[in-house]
């Protein structure tokens, strides 16, 4: 790996890998909705939306034709914390590639008529999806309450119809600034590659408005200061949708370990979960557990559906499952989860795209000192089953617990749902 700090600010990040056919080049800004408020949500997806309209001198045909017309057609996805766009092609033509990305950081300026297309274009995705949401906006708000990161990415009619262009073109210039964006490169490039494209994105003019990393949680107590927390939320669904997470203090764990963690618990077909709540007891189709990450919280989230009848039974079994964890991750828990975080790791080195995203997840994103494959198997061999019954038993205690439920919830009652969860977690 390689990385450079920039002139103006603009981090550079690449991984050579000389045996790849393709090269991945990705832009990493930290902003997202947890940057907004209840007045302009929505306005970074709104703001990635609209860099596909104009791109400097380029019209939209102009872009689609020219992206395309190299094999590598622009992509963005906007998260809770990061706005990602990215384009893997051919490395022949690499530096028409870079070229997009250049632009990307220096349009500030989209005509008005293209700026209310494609708000009418959102509003359109907007009212396509709410209907299917299904439980995450009610999950996101009980777990996040008031933080910003309760909000949806998306926005709602409102927030987005309310919004103008120079509310985009302000919030760019805000956030599209020093230190706060990161260019990533793997995969089929050279040292005069690298060379070549840091005089082209040092010559781009950043804003001078560094605000350092993403806003930190404005109600970080909301973690570990739970009842649990408990919200039903009831409609005519044939089945109940569950979302039972739990707060972890990430000062105490790391990422890798906390993904470790969900791993054993519900990542897999081997897994705790998915081996007791449908293979054996056919309670669900599917269970899954995942680990959540943002710069300062964390939380590890269970997902299922139960027929009503089935709720308290397969929460009981699902909170029995979790104490036997705290008592003892087993030896056998762990040679089934290592070699995802082990030898599977060297996957990345086929998968530039993956190791892109994993660079600005890492040392963007995190900010970790160093990215050494050998280094990150290295630590994940030292998280044994001891590491992860004590991280095990940090993490799942009523205090960090919340459960929300959609679906036919009449006589379910919070009270019943939190002595299942006090009875089986105490």
């Amino acid at each position: 790996m390689k990385e450079y700090y920039l002139s103006n600010g603009l981090r550079a990040i690449y991984y050579p890998m000389p045996q790849s056919y393709s090269a991945a080049i990705g832009l990493y800004v930290k902003v997202g909705s947890r940057c907004e408020n209840e007045n302009n949500n929505g306005i970074t997806h709104f703001l990635e939306h609209i860099h596909f309209r104009q791109l400097g001198e380029m019209s939209q045909d102009d872009i689609y034709f020219k992206t395309e017309s190299i094999g590598g057609p622009l992509r963005a996805t906007t998260y809770k914390d990061m706005l990602r766009f990215y384009m893997k092609i051919r490395p022949n033509h690499l530096h028409e590639g870079i070229g997009f990305f250049a632009d990307i950081l220096s349009t500030h300026e989209w005509p008005d008529e293209q700026f209310e297309t494609e708000k009418k274009v959102i509003l359109s995705e907007i009212r396509e999806r709410t209907p299917y949401a299904g439980i995450k906006p009610f999950f996101d708000k009980s777990v996040w309450k008031s933080d910003p990161l309760s909000l949806q990415i998306l926005g709602t009619e409102e927030t987005v119809g309310s919004l103008e262009l120079k509310d985009l073109i302000s919030y760019k210039r805000k956030y599209f600034c020093e230190n706060n964006a990161a260019i990533v490169i793997t995969g089929a490039i050279s040292d005069d590659d690298i060379s070549i494209i840091n005089k082209k994105f040092e010559s781009l003019e950043l804003p001078d408005n560094s605000i350092g990393n993403t806003p930190s949680s404005k109600e970080k107590t909301i973690q570990g200061f739970r009842r649990p927390d408990v919200r039903l939320v009831d409609c005519s669904w044939s089945c109940v949708d569950i979302s039972i997470s739990f707060d972890v203090d990430i000062d105490g764990v790391s990422p890798d370990e906390l993904i470790m963690l969900s791993s054993v618990l519900g990542g897999g077909d081997g897994s705790v979960l998915q081996k007791a709540i449908r293979e054996k007891l056919g309670l669900a189709y599917e269970i899954y557990s995942e680990a959540i990450i943002y710069e300062n919280e964390a939380v590890l989230r269970i997902s299922l559906s139960l027929d009503k009848r089935n709720v308290y039974t397969g929460i009981r079994r699902i909170m029995e499952l979790i104490k036997e964890m705290k008592k003892a991750v087993t030896s056998s828990d762990i040679k089934t989860n290592l070699p995802f975080f082990t030898d599977n790791i060297w996957f990345w080195l086929e998968d530039p795209e993956l190791l892109n995203l994993e660079l600005a997840l890492r040392c963007f994103m995190r900010n970790e000192p160093t990215f050494s494959i050998e280094e990150i198997i290295n630590n994940n061999m030292k998280t044994d089953e001891l590491r992860l019954t004590e991280i095990a038993n940090t993490v799942f205690i009523p205090r960090n617990a919340a459960v929300v439920m959609l679906g036919p919830t009449n006589r379910i009652t919070q009270k019943e749902i939190r002595r299942i969860i006090d009875e089986g977690l105490g």
